[in-house]
């Protein structure tokens, strides 16, 4: 129910920053997860505004996040550069959900959880992968890579 309610947000969207505003709407409202940053990995094709919390500015970590095919769940980030992205540093545990699209990452949700055992790298992530595909899938459309 609460990935369908993201993805009717995710349908309305169309700018970069809509998609942002909804999934930020989401997690904080239906899933209790403020602690997150979306970062894209791929540049946009179309000319728009893309927020700019969401830019790497970082070529080798968009390249490490872009190798991301599956949801990652651990008690350290993937890289540590990532902490200084995150609302709250104190985060425990965290999940790296790739934003893949058509056989290719275009960005990362990394979502940092004080308890650390939510995102334990044990955690189921069939329902997460789901919500990684539509947001990507709207990420690619705003952004002129659905091509």
């Amino acid at each position: 129910h609460r990935i369908f309610q993201l993805n009717l947000a995710l349908l309305s969207c169309n700018t970069v920053s809509q998609v942002l505003k909804a999934v930020s709407g989401r997690l904080n409202n239906d899933f209790n997860l403020p602690n997150f940053c979306l970062l894209l990995t791929e540049s946009s094709r179309k000319k728009q505004s893309i927020p700019p919390e969401m830019c790497l500015n970082d070529n080798a970590l968009a390249q490490r996040l872009g190798e991301l095919d599956k949801p990652k769940c651990a008690n350290k980030l993937i890289d540590e550069k990532l902490i200084k992205r995150l609302p709250d540093p104190d985060a425990e545990s965290f999940l790296h959900l790739p934003l893949r699209y058509n056989n290719r990452t275009v960005g990362v949700l990394v979502i940092g959880h004080k308890d650390p055992s939510h995102f334990a790298p044990d955690t189921p992530t069939d329902d997460v992968s789901l919500m990684g595909e539509a947001i990507a899938a709207a990420l690619s459309k705003m952004m002129g890579l659905n091509k």
